[in-house]
């Protein structure tokens, strides 16, 4: 059936309208217009049909182009008569030969399906992950906080010398000191971080809230979308005021303007909200829903001095320095030093940029991610200059009649990189959108690492980044290939096709080069990755004291309001874990005020009968309150002395078990059973606890951290409102989180239960950071070694082509095919030696960036510089099999015959 050819009487109009406003007003545009006007019909009448539009499309656009870029830039001489002059001449005739060179690249690279489908892919996964690290490097690093000013804030810490903690918590009294004598902030601010229960809901609510100094808000320059901040009279005033998160505000109250005057309940009590903040505003915190005002009372000196909980935030004054803004805190620091020895001996102070203090440690491994990313980048702008000189090869013939007939070396080269560039813009678009699951991915994989991941996306700057980063492999993969096949000695290219002995060596070396290139960088990689490994699998050796195995927690929290004396919440405790205790399934239950790696809590420690100050400071110990039977469950095994147990009740004599940590450093001679300690800043107020018993140690702080000083007092003497619930399971912890949230409700129904969880997930917390920088490394090394692989492949594969003559007549003097195929592969494995050399070569240095991010590992590690290399050889190895193959089947009548 035969098909009524497309006649469009009329050329596009949006394309003339476009035309007429660029086109000199006048004779000349009408001739212009009318021209265009009259080709297009006759192109009409030969019937060409739809191919019309694209055809006026693309001539109006170069012309409009050029008259665009003449008014820019005209030329110093302007025609009298009303002609185009030879700037738009040029201008025109170069956009005309650009199109004609987008339009054969676009033609070639279609005739070419394989070719282009290998680059595109690899170019889409070497754009695509460096677009998607950029991503979360740019949200993370370089974006800028949500505050006014931000470059102006700093955040302060102590510098704790005696204790090694240079950045050390601020205590109320010192904060107060340091907002009233400082000469170089416009204003401080303190921060702690709780939480409480919100029972405005279908079910409570277990809160993150921050308790802030008023002046807080006022340093961070952010005002509240309705309502208003705190204020210094809304500090111990009854009802609390309170502050909302948009998110708690939206999700509670759906975003109705009148809650500002609205009482809500929290922890029993009634609060008043004054104020909503914007969307996106939090303290450098974690997401906080609430702000309450901190009410500091100084008049117990010990206790304002000794009690160091509090973040402080200020903001420089203008002109002032971040070492400016140090000194003079630091000159405050050395005289509260000599006014309150006791508490601030060796306390100096900390001051840096509150970009820096976010960030925090997750600057380090992103950076390091984010090179090992650009080595990818460079591993594949290699692969495709490799690809590109084996397709030029190809193309002899064509490059020497195009410069037989007049083409210039950079014309040559102009047409050569046009396709290199079509092709690392495609691959950038196609790796563009990987990059948008990458991401999901990256967040997915960093929870507990990444600051801030809800700013992560693929915005403006991301955009312009894989632009440029398109434009570079483009380039770099492009420039030599163009060079090569611009140097073509037409006469030679005509009669030998380009396949001389000289050109055939040279390229051989360019290629080889490339390769070695990419492997080097794959063998860097592959260090990092190995090194990270290995110090990963030893942090999973790490015995941490404790046994994770068949034990799930959760937390629950009694507010004061309704639980008011110990009584009521021992009581509470007790028919808890009998509620536990009768579930099916339920081996025991225990409590804990803290969990090993779940933070904790510190206080002072003195001896009776010892000095154990460091320098007249005195020293901290972490402290837990559990259950008798907490280490039985836990794992946790008595050294010697008396366990607890359910006979130390509230009104007893008052015992305590101390970890074999603090035995070495307290009683470093002499047995500790029977020694006598008080716990807290300060001792002329607290009863005297007897030391009973030993345990053995547990690393409280982390797999990383070494065990510290740490006593265990029962929680039935100090009835801790808020505690861990650990559950001892004899099989599957399917379906024990919502018992315990029955139980909890049978007891009471207006507590939340939070944070509930397998206690192994909270030794995986610990690493999680070094867990997922470790899996992202291996997969880029991994990436990066599979596109070298396909590199050496590829080069293998093309000397075998260019050696088949010499093939052949190996074969024909005797050669055997295993010969053949050891032949092949060893001009592989020696590419791959030498790329493994100057990869351990690059690598030693590099690595040594890694070292503070390796645990109980060299970056020097032996085994890791020897698997390495056994790696990439056989990788190498099996890369140029298929080559070596096929050349072991040549048939050597036809190989003679090649040249």
């Amino acid at each position: 059936m035969s098909r009524t050819p497309v006649t469009l009487a009329e050329p596009p109009a949006l394309a003339e309208a476009i035309l007429r406003r660029c086109v000199p007003q006048g004779l000349l545009g009408r001739t212009i217009l009318g021209d265009l006007r009259e080709e297009y019909a006759e192109l009409r009448r030969a019937a060409r049909g739809r191919r019309l539009v694209a055809w006026y499309w693309r001539e109006a656009m170069m012309m409009s182009a050029a008259y665009v870029l003449a008014r820019i830039k005209p030329s110093r001489r302007r025609p009298a008569t009303g002609r185009p002059s030879r700037h738009t001449e040029r201008i025109a005739f170069t956009m005309q030969s650009l199109w004609a060179d987008l339009g054969y690249a676009v033609r070639g690279l279609t005739k070419q399906p394989v070719f282009t489908s290998i680059a595109l892919a690899t170019l889409a996964l070497g754009i695509g992950a460096n677009t998607a690290i950029f991503s979360v490097v740019q949200g993370v690093l370089l974006s800028e906080l949500p505050y006014a000013d931000p470059g102006r804030l700093v955040h302060v810490w102590e510098n704790n010398v005696p204790e090694g903690i240079p950045h050390y918590q601020v205590s109320p009294g010192d904060y107060a000191d340091y907002a009233a004598q400082n000469e170089t902030l416009g204003g401080l601010g303190g921060y702690v971080q709780w939480s409480t229960t919100y029972a405005g809901g279908d079910d409570p609510q277990r809160l993150q809230v921050t308790g802030v100094t008023p002046t807080l808000f006022e340093v961070m320059g952010v005002p509240a979308q309705f309502g208003r901040t705190l204020r210094p009279e809304d500090g111990g005033v009854n009802p609390v005021r309170v502050v909302l998160s948009d998110g708690f505000w939206q999700r509670e109250f759906g975003g109705d303007p009148d809650v500002v005057g609205r009482s809500i309940t929290l922890d029993g009590d009634e609060a008043l909200v004054v104020g909503v903040m914007p969307p996106g505003f939090q303290l450098p915190t974690p997401q906080a829903e609430l702000w309450f005002p901190l009410v500091y009372p100084l008049t117990n000196q010990r206790f304002a001095r000794g009690f160091h909980v509090w973040y402080l935030v200020g903001r420089l004054k203008a002109d002032v320095t971040v070492e400016q803004a140090r000194a003079d805190l630091s000159r405050i620091a050395a005289n509260l030093e000599r006014a309150y020895p006791e508490s601030n001996t060796g306390h100096l102070v900390t001051v840096t940029p509150l970009h820096e203090a976010v960030v925090g440690d997750v600057r380090t491994p992103l950076i390091m991610l984010m090179a090992a990313v650009g080595f990818v980048l460079l591993i594949v702008s290699a692969n495709i200059a490799n690809m590109t000189l084996s397709r030029s090869l190809g193309r002899s013939k064509e490059f020497a009649l195009r410069a037989a007939l007049g083409g210039s070396r950079s014309r040559l080269i102009r047409q050569a990189l046009t396709e290199n560039m079509l092709l690392a813009f495609l691959g950038g678009a196609l790796g563009l959108a990987l990059a948008f699951q990458g991401i999901r991915v990256l967040v997915a994989l960093s929870p507990l690492a990444l600051p801030d991941v809800g700013s992560v996306s693929v915005n403006a700057t991301v955009l312009w980044f894989t632009l440029g980063v398109a434009a570079i492999v483009g380039v770099l993969s492009g420039i030599i290939p163009a060079w090569s096949a611009s140097r073509l000695d037409p006469a030679v290219a005509m009669t030998e096709g380009g396949r001389g002995a000289s050109r055939g060596v040279a390229q051989r070396r360019i290629q080889q080069g490339f390769s070695v290139l990419q492997m080097a960088m794959a063998v860097t990689l592959l260090m990092g990755a190995g090194l990270m490994l290995r110090s990963y699998g030893r942090l999973l050796q790490v015995d941490p004291g404790f046994t994770a195995e068949r034990l799930f927690t959760a937390r629950v929290s009694l507010p004061s309001s309704q639980y008011r004396n110990a009584e009521q919440t021992l009581a509470f405790w007790h028919a808890l874990s009998t509620e536990l205790q009768n579930h099916p399934g339920v081996i025991g239950v225990a409590q804990a005020r803290s969990l090993p790696m779940s933070g904790g809590f510190g206080s002072g420690l003195t001896v009776d009968g010892r000095d154990v100050s460091n320098g007249g400071v005195q020293p901290d110990v972490i402290y837990r309150n559990v259950s008798p039977n907490y280490f039985a469950m836990m794992g946790i095994p008595m050294v010697r002395g008396q366990a607890l147990s359910d006979d130390h009740t509230m009104g007893g004599p008052r015992v305590v078990l101390v970890n074999e940590t603090a035995v070495r450093r307290y009683w470093p001679n002499d047995d500790p059973i029977g020694a006598r300690i008080k716990l807290g800043p300060d001792p002329t107020t607290i009863p005297w606890i007897e030391v009973i018993g030993v345990v053995s140690d547990v690393r409280e702080s982390g797999v990383r951290t070494v065990p510290e000083p740490t006593v265990y007092l029962p929680s039935a003497q100090d009835a801790p409102r808020t505690q861990w619930i650990v559950v001892q399971l004899a099989g599957d912890q399917a379906g024990i989180g919502d018992a315990i949230r029955a139980a909890v409700r049978r007891i009471d129904a207006a507590l939340p239960v939070y944070d509930l969880q397998p206690v192994k997930q909270l030794m995986a917390a610990s690493i999680a950071q070094e867990r997922s920088s470790t899996l992202l490394l291996a997969i880029f090394a991994g990436l990066a070694l599979f596109i070298a692989a396909i590199g050496v492949y590829g080069v293998i594969a093309y000397n075998v082509s260019q050696r088949t003559h010499e093939i052949g007549i190996r074969m024909t003097l005797g050669a055997r095919s295993r010969e053949i195929v050891a032949l092949v592969v060893r001009q592989g494995l020696t590419l791959a030696a030498v790329a493994a050399l100057t990869g351990i070569g690059v690598a030693a240095a590099v690595n040594r960036l890694l070292e503070r991010s390796l645990f109980e590992v060299s970056a020097l590690d032996p085994v890791t510089h020897a698997v390495v290399p056994i790696l990439l050889l056989l990788v190498a190895g099996v890369a140029c099999y298929g080559p070596a193959l096929r050349a072991s089947r040549l048939d050597p009548t036809a190989a003679l015959r090649e040249q």
